[in-house]
């Protein structure tokens, strides 16, 4: 992989992000008293 193609560390941190958020909808509405 060239690391002009790798993502830099912004763009990673914000994908988590918004990863784990769409995690934590999730987890809502699986688990009513989900707390974090």
């Amino acid at each position: 992989i060239n690391p002009e193609q790798r993502p830099s560390m912004g763009e990673v941190v914000r994908l988590i992000e918004s990863e784990n958020e769409h995690i934590r909808d999730l987890s809502r509405q699986f688990i009513p008293h989900f707390t974090k």
